[in-house]
């Protein structure tokens, strides 16, 4: 079983009633600083062009580049987010 795998099935086994209130708090700091920074990139010079050179608009995939609405193959949207 490959780690991710066993990452994912461990998360998908945790209920909320079981986790405590810091560590929820934490986990939703964590969620919003991500997002609000991969938002905050978003405008960066380089990323018009990574998004030229990997063709996202001539190959639109399934997964969405945050901040534009655009789509993108699920590797290449992890790329750019990211």
């Amino acid at each position: 079983m490959s780690i991710a795998t066993e990452l994912s099935e461990r998360a998908l086994t945790i209920r909320l009633d079981s986790v405590s209130e810091e560590a929820i708090h934490i986990a939703r700091r964590a969620i919003a600083d991500t997002v609000g920074v991969a938002l905050a990139g978003r405008a960066a010079p380089f990323l018009a062009a990574l998004g030229e050179v990997l063709e996202v608009a001539a190959a639109p995939g399934e997964a969405t580049l945050w901040g534009g609405g655009a789509r993108a193959s699920v590797l290449h949207a992890a790329l750019i987010n990211g």
